[in-house]
C-alpha cells in the first residue's frame, strides 16, 4: 500500500483464495513522479500494466490467459512521448503523440508490435482524445472546433462517419462498459442548457435512443440560447460559450459570471448545472471561456500556454473579458471571473495583470502561492506543476514565476471584490496558499469592496461531500455576488 498523498507506484500479482500479504510484486516505479495502474484490452485478450507521469507512458503487456508470464515491453520511455495501446483481431493499435501533438493512430501485428505503420495520421486541426475498439467497428473521440464529437469506423477502417449532435456546444462521454460485439455505442451528452441525457447510438441504422434524461422540474429550455463567440487576441481566436435568456438584450448592464481553468490540457466543456439556473432565471448571462493551456482546441492549445509561456492564458481570459463588454454583453461593474485550483491561479494571476478588467472574483481552492509550494515535494500537485508551471529551484522560471504567482504579484491597486475558498484537508493547494494571498491582498488592495476568505474544515480539494452540502456552498457564493451587485444598484 503506497503512503497517501503519493500516488501508486507497485503492481502485484494476486491469486485468489489466498492471503494478499503472498501477493508477487511484478512491477515498482522507481521514479516519484511516476504512477502505475492495470488495464485490460476490450477483446480481454490482454493486460496492460501503465506507468505514466504528466508527460510521458511506458506500457507492458501479458496475455490475459497466461497471467504467470514475463511482461512484455512496447516501447520504452520518452520524454514528452505518450502512447496508449488497444488490441483487435491480430493487431496492437495504439494512440500516440510521438512527432504528432494532436496524435495519430499506429498499428502492429501482435507477432511484431514494434513493428509500426501510421493507421490514422496526425491532423493539426482535429486532436484524438480516445480509441473505444468494438469487434465490428472502432468509436474515435477527437476534438474539432471547439467541441469533442463521436466518428464510427469500420474494424480497421481509418475513414469514418460522425455521430449527429444536438447541439454545438455540448459535453460528451463516450462510455467503454458495453459489451465487446454490441452494435451500439453509448454516451453522456449535456450542455448549458440540455440536462444530462445517455443516449444509444446504433451504429447500422444510425438512430439514436435516449435511454435516461436527467429532470429538472420547471426547466425550460426552449426560453434559453446557448452560441459559441470567437475572441481575437492578437492572431489567436480564442472561443468562448455564452448561454442566456433570449429575451436578454445586449445592453452593457447584464451581470454576467466568467468562468475559465486554461491548464494541464484538460477540457472544461459546457455542463448542466442546476445551480447556476438560479443566476440564469435571474437575468444572468453565463460564458465560459477556453484560454489558450486547456485542451478545447486541441494539445497543441495546451503546449501553447505552459511553462515560460503560460501567461497566455491569462492574456486570453482578459480578451474574453473586455470583448465581452465591448460587445455590450456584459457590465464591466457587474462581470464576475471564477475559477478554481489551477483556475484560482488564473483568477489571481488576471487581477494582478488587471484589477479593473472585472467587478468581483471568485477563486476556488487557488494554487496561489505557487513559488513556495512547488518547493515542497511532499504535496500532491507538486510533481505536476513541475510540467505545467515549471520549477522554481531552475532561477529563470523562479524568476518568472514570481512575475504572475497571485501572491508573489500582488500590488497596490484597486482590487475588486473578492471570494477566496480554501479547505483544511486539501493537500493539492494547501488552506495556507489561500490565506497568505487573501492576507497579502488586504495589506495592498486600494478599493473599498470586501476580499472575503473562506475556509471548510472537513474538505479536502474538491469541497465537501454529499450533493446538498454542494448545493449550500453554491448558494452562499452566489447571495455573496447577488447581495454584491445589490448594494451597487442603491448606490
Amino acid at each position: 500500500v503506497e503512503e497517501h498523498p503519493h500516488p501508486p507506484r507497485r503492481a502485484f500479482l494476486h491469486e485468489l483464495g489466498r492471503d494478499p500479504e503472498e501477493d508477487t510484486l511484478v512491477y515498482e516505479e522507481s521514479d516519484p513522479q511516476w504512477y502505475v495502474g492495470l488495464d485490460k484490452s476490450r477483446d480481454r485478450k490482454y493486460i496492460f500494466l501503465l506507468a505514466a507521469n504528466f508527460d510521458a507512458t511506458e506500457v507492458r503487456y501479458i496475455k490475459a490467459d497466461q497471467p504467470l508470464s514475463d511482461w512484455k515491453l512496447f516501447a520504452k520511455r520518452k520524454r514528452k512521448v505518450k502512447y496508449f495501446p488497444e488490441h483487435h483481431a491480430d493487431h496492437f493499435y495504439f494512440l500516440s503523440n510521438d512527432r504528432a501533438v494532436n496524435y495519430k493512430i499506429l498499428r502492429a501485428r501482435e507477432e511484431n508490435p514494434q513493428k509500426l505503420e501510421t493507421w490514422m495520421p496526425h491532423d493539426p486541426k482535429r486532436a484524438l482524445t480516445g480509441l473505444v475498439v468494438h469487434r465490428d467497428f472502432f468509436a474515435i473521440t477527437l476534438r474539432e472546433k471547439g467541441s469533442e464529437e463521436i466518428y464510427i469506423h469500420r474494424a480497421g477502417d481509418a475513414h469514418g462517419k460522425k455521430v449527429p449532435m444536438a447541439e454545438g456546444e455540448h459535453a460528451i462521454l463516450l462510455w467503454t462498459e458495453l459489451e465487446y460485439a454490441s452494435s451500439n455505442i453509448r454516451y453522456t451528452y449535456q450542455s448549458f442548457i440540455t440536462p444530462k441525457t445517455v443516449i444509444d447510438y446504433d451504429i447500422r441504422s444510425g438512430v439514436a435512443k435516449i435511454r435516461k434524461k436527467q429532470r429538472v422540474p420547471g426547466w425550460d429550455p426552449r426560453g434559453y440560447v446557448s452560441k459559441r463567440l470567437w475572441v481575437k487576441n492578437g492572431s489567436v481566436r480564442v472561443p468562448v460559450i455564452v448561454v442566456h435568456s433570449k429575451r436578454l438584450k445586449y445592453d452593457g448592464k447584464n451581470p454576467t459570471l466568467l468562468e475559465a481553468y486554461g491548464a494541464y490540457g484538460i477540457c472544461s466543456d459546457p455542463y448542466f448545472s442546476i445551480t447556476k439556473l438560479s443566476l440564469l432565471k435571474r437575468g444572468w448571462v453565463m460564458a465560459l471561456a477556453h484560454p489558450r493551456g486547456g485542451g478545447e482546441m486541441g494539445w497543441q492549445w495546451h503546449e501553447d500556454a505552459k511553462l515560460k509561456t503560460k501567461h497566455r492564458t491569462y492574456e486570453d481570459v482578459i480578451a474574453v473579458a473586455d470583448d465581452l463588454v465591448r460587445q455590450r454583453i456584459a457590465s464591466r461593474e457587474k462581470l464576475v471571473l471564477l475559477g478554481g485550483s489551477a483556475g484560482g491561479m488564473m483568477v489571481g494571476a488576471v487581477l494582478n495583470m488587471r484589477p479593473d478588467v472585472i467587478g468581483a472574483a471568485i477563486a476556488y481552492v487557488p494554487a496561489a502561492d505557487t513559488v513556495t509550494s512547488s518547493f515542497d515535494e511532499s504535496l500532491g500537485g507538486t510533481r505536476l506543476h513541475y510540467d505545467e508551471t515549471g520549477d522554481p529551484r531552475k532561477p529563470d522560471m523562479y524568476r518568472y514565476l514570481k512575475k504572475y504567482s497571485p501572491y508573489e504579484a500582488v500590488h497596490a491597486a484597486v482590487y475588486p471584490p473578492l471570494l477566496v475558498r480554501a479547505n483544511m484537508n486539501d493537500i493539492r493547494t494547501p488552506y495556507w496558499e489561500a490565506a497568505k494571498w487573501v492576507a497579502r491582498l488586504r495589506k495592498h488592495s486600494t478599493g473599498t469592496g470586501p476580499i472575503l476568505l473562506k475556509t471548510e474544515t472537513v474538505a479536502g480539494h474538491f469541497g465537501k461531500s454529499g450533493r446538498y452540502e454542494w448545493i449550500k456552498d453554491r448558494a452562499f457564493d452566489f447571495a455573496f455576488l447577488i447581495s454584491l451587485f445589490a448594494k451597487m444598484e442603491t448606490r
